[in-house]
C-alpha cells in the first residue's frame, strides 16, 4: 500500500528484531524456546543460525493456535527456559515469536540464570524505539525515546550502556 504511494514504510520482523537484539548484547550462544510447532521451531533456529549464531538447544511446545500462544500465563517464558540447557550460553531468548507474552518473565530469568534475558516482543519494540529503525529515523510523527525514557520492560541487558 505504501509503495503504491510513492512512500515507504519500515518494516520489522520479529525474528530480524530478535537478531538485532542479539547482536546488540553481543551474545554469540543462544537457547530459544517456542510455543509453536516443530517445523516453525526449526525454521526459527535455521534462521538464526543463518545469522551467525549458535543455537544450542531449542524446544518447541506444539502449539498450532497463535491466539492460545498469545493467551498463556506471562511467567510461562521464565518456566520454558528452565527445561532448556543453557550451559555456555551467553543470553537466553525467552520467546522467538510476539504472540507470548514474555516481557514479564525477563527479570526473573536473568536474575535465576546471570545472564541477558531477552524476547522477540521485548527486541521487536527496541528495534522500533531505540534499534535500527529509531536510528534512520524512519518515524517522523513518533520522536525516539530520548535517553532513559525507555519502556520499564525492555530487557535490562538492553538497558545497559554497552548495548549498541
Amino acid at each position: 500500500m505504501t509503495a503504491g504511494n510513492d512512500k515507504s514504510a519500515p518494516v520489522v520482523y520479529s525474528v530480524g528484531a530478535l537478531v538485532e537484539g542479539l547482536q546488540a548484547l553481543g551474545a554469540k550462544k543462544i537457547a530459544v524456546p517456542t510455543l509453536h510447532m516443530k517445523p516453525l521451531t526449526q525454521m526459527v533456529a535455521d534462521y538464526i543460525k543463518h545469522k551467525r549464531f549458535t543455537v544450542t538447544d531449542s524446544l518447541s511446545m506444539k502449539i498450532a493456535d497463535s491466539l492460545k500462544v498469545g493467551a498463556r500465563n506471562p511467567l510461562a517464558a521464565s518456566r520454558l527456559v528452565g527445561k532448556l540447557n543453557t550451559a555456555g550460553v551467553d543470553a537466553a531468548v525467552l520467546a522467538a515469536c510476539v504472540q507470548m507474552p514474555s516481557p514479564a518473565s525477563i527479570q526473573i530469568v536473568e536474575d535465576r540464570l546471570v545472564i541477558p534475558a531477552i524476547s522477540a516482543p521485548v527486541c521487536t519494540a527496541y528495534a522500533c524505539s531505540s534499534g535500527s529503525i529509531c536510528r534512520r529515523r524512519c518515524w517522523k510523527r513518533a520522536p525516539c525515546c530520548p535517553a532513559g525514557t525507555e519502556p520499564l520492560w525492555y530487557a535490562p541487558a538492553l538497558r545497559r550502556p554497552n548495548a549498541l
